[in-house]
């Protein structure tokens, strides 16, 4: 059984392919006496430049932060005057409500014993007029049964 390799066989060559001087720069980056200097001075005036940027930008936002607070502090106290006054509101209508109904109650009130008053008198009148009656035929008996009955009499009686 033979094995075949499955990548193909290249030749190497011994001698490496000789390089052209245009493709390859060479840069010598060690430092000279032409490299600037970098001054601490010079450092620490730019690190306090750039602090007085931060610095004046965070006072800025600060500024802007505070008046937020400050329109949404008013915002707020407006809301609750408003919510302050639509409660007053709404109490003072509950209040003529309440009003209203005593009233009208008071007035329903009177009605109902005025007409138990008119009825009572009323009953009274019928009970005193029943009673008349009742009394005539018992004196109209009376009488009748003493014979002393006239025909007068008993006209009344009926």
């Amino acid at each position: 059984m033979t094995t075949e390799n499955p990548i193909p066989e290249t030749p190497i060559s011994e001698t490496p392919a000789p390089e052209t001087e245009s493709d390859i720069e060479i840069i010598d980056v060690r430092v000279t006496d032409e490299t600037p200097t970098i001054d601490d001075d010079e450092v620490r005036q730019k690190f306090n430049e750039l602090m007085e940027a931060i610095e004046r930008r965070a006072k800025s936002e600060a500024g802007n932060v505070s008046d937020w607070r400050v329109q949404a502090v008013e915002k707020a106290k407006e809301t609750i005057e408003q919510t302050e006054q639509f409660a007053r509101d709404r109490q003072s209508e509950l209040e003529e409500s309440v009003k209203s109904l005593q009233g009208e109650a008071l007035e329903r009130w009177q009605a109902l014993t005025q007409e138990a008053e008119d009825f009572t008198s009323r009953l009274q009148k019928a009970a005193n007029e029943a009673w008349k009656i009742v009394m005539k035929e018992e004196e109209a008996k009376s009488e009748g049964s003493e014979g002393d009955a006239t025909p007068d009499d008993d006209s009344e009686a009926a």
